[in-house]
């Protein structure tokens, strides 16, 4: 009861919330999809400036377009500026040095060790390894020998004993659930013949 409550009190809730979310909507403009951003700079590239690609390929931090050159004093006083401010970063500017990243990578080569082995090895001091040696072979005398057998007989037939008698309690089991199965069978059948003379 209170689950159900609670579930009510939450789905009116984010009814409300998605109510005032859409009133709070229609105050925002939304972007419309065919609206371009219009270009706000142009830059001219002059054909003169690319003779060579192969030339480019040296001068990727330069700008590609090239200023016109000044006409009046103050435009003169600017661009002077400008390449003395870029002549003062270029000294500036710390080489950069290359850091070797596969130098821990190098393998280091080690001489391996050589091993000699002396070819003048007589044939009778090699030993073959699949030879029958008399001395390994394990020979049964012909004679019987007494066994040590600490167990008897009688812990054999307890156990099965045990086992005969688990057996039989089991199949008594089945066999008197099968005959109160028997007798349900034949009430049921008592029954519906009964009923089916009464009706009739």
């Amino acid at each position: 009861m209170i689950e159900i409550i609670f579930k009510m009190f939450k789905s009116l809730f984010f009814f409300i919330v998605s109510i005032f979310k859409r009133a709070l909507c229609c105050f925002r403009r939304r972007k419309r999809v065919n609206e371009f951003v219009p270009l706000t700079q142009v830059g001219v590239i002059s054909e003169k400036s690319i003779p060579n690609e192969m030339d480019s390929w040296n001068d990727w931090n330069e700008p590609v377009a090239t200023p016109s050159t000044p006409t009046t004093v103050q435009e003169q006083i600017e661009y002077y500026r400008q390449q003395a401010i870029a002549a003062r970063q270029v000294k500036e500017e710390p080489q950069e040095t290359q850091e070797n990243f596969f130098e821990d990578m190098m393998p280091t080569i080690t001489a391996q060790t050589k091993v000699y082995i002396n070819p003048n090895v007589t044939q009778s001091e090699t030993s073959n390894k699949f030879s029958l040696a008399p001395e390994n072979i394990n020979v049964m005398s012909k004679e019987l020998e007494e066994w040590d057998d600490e167990r008897g007989w009688e812990d054999q037939t307890l156990d099965i004993d045990a086992r005969e008698a688990l057996k039989e309690s089991r199949r008594e089991a089945r066999q008197k659930k099968a005959w109160e199965q028997q007798q349900r069978r034949q009430e049921k059948l008592t029954r519906g013949t009964l009923g089916a003379k009464v009706y009739a």
